[in-house]
């Protein structure tokens, strides 16, 4: 119940309440163990980044990524590599994001995982920071593209956040404004 507060204070523009995390934090250690996707280390990791806590935000991704690998969840220590690989290109530190996803790769070479565009993100981030603007334009077109019959409201949004950094760094800014115009649309769909 107070990991649904946290979310529902972030989704209503209150931020980040590291209080009420904590004391989730403290009642975990007593409870069943929960789903990793849902623990107060995980929701701190994703919401300090986004209020700019950077070093906050890859302490509680790294417990969150050991406490995958301790129980063998494989799935989960990938999706939360591309989370802190994530944080890391925030950071500006793309040697550590690559390595992230390096890392990510070898845990998911096992499986036949289906895409997921919250982990493909920060692939596309580091194919932008290279310079290869036409191959992250090429891939989101390929595999986010802009149809809602066969893709998320998730997929699509990060699709059009993609191309959309892609046409600013390329200078069209037309289509930088309407690629972001239809992320902001889609976010709108999600209230986020």
């Amino acid at each position: 119940a107070l990991l649904n507060l946290v979310v529902a204070k972030v989704n209503a523009g209150e931020g980040l309440d590291g209080d009420l995390l904590d004391r989730a934090g403290q009642l975990e250690a007593g409870l069943p163990p929960a789903p990793l996707h849902d623990t107060a280390d995980l929701h701190r990791g994703l919401g300090s980044r986004y209020v700019e806590d950077l070093d906050t935000a890859r302490a509680a991704l790294q417990r969150s990524i050991a406490r995958a690998r301790d129980v063998g969840e494989d799935f989960a220590l990938a999706t939360f590599l591309s989370y802190l690989a994530a944080t890391e290109e925030l950071a500006g530190d793309f040697t550590a994001a690559r390595a992230a996803l390096e890392e990510a790769d070898q845990v998911a070479a096992w499986y036949d995982w289906p895409p997921a565009p919250w982990r493909a993100e920060p692939r596309y981030e580091l194919l932008i920071a290279d310079g290869n603007l036409d191959e992250a334009h090429r891939l989101a077109d390929k595999n986010l593209p802009d149809d809602d019959r066969a893709y998320s409201v998730d997929a699509r949004f990060i699709g059009e956040c993609v191309r959309g950094k892609v046409s600013s760094w390329q200078g069209d800014q037309a289509a930088t404004v309407r690629h972001l115009e239809r992320a902001g649309s889609l976010a709108d769909q999600r209230d986020w």
